[in-house]
């Protein structure tokens, strides 16, 4: 393996709690909040850490669909999903 990222220890409960009232306790991918999980925008196996500015709340589905993408790329994903479903006749 030639990478240097190890998967750290969880995010502290009230770093967590900070997170989740900052964005209003609902997804900020996709506005649920079912099943909420803070997220790391760049994600930790892309040099991103564990710093407020990098984290999000996000709901498990998002989460797990996210993967080890950016958020950007998962917004321009879905925005084009959205663009298809809406040119669609």
């Amino acid at each position: 393996m030639g990478s240097n990222y190890t998967r750290s220890s969880r995010i502290s409960r009230p770093l967590r709690t900070k997170i989740f009232d900052r964005d209003g306790r609902v997804c900020v991918y996709c506005g649920s909040c079912e099943d909420l999980s803070v997220d790391h925008i760049l994600p930790k196996s892309l040099g991103g850490g564990d710093e407020e500015e990098n984290l999000v709340t996000s709901c498990g589905r998002c989460n797990s669909m996210k993967g080890a993408k950016s958020a950007a790329t998962i917004i321009e994903l879905w925005a084009q999903r959205r663009l298809g479903e809406n040119t669609r006749g």
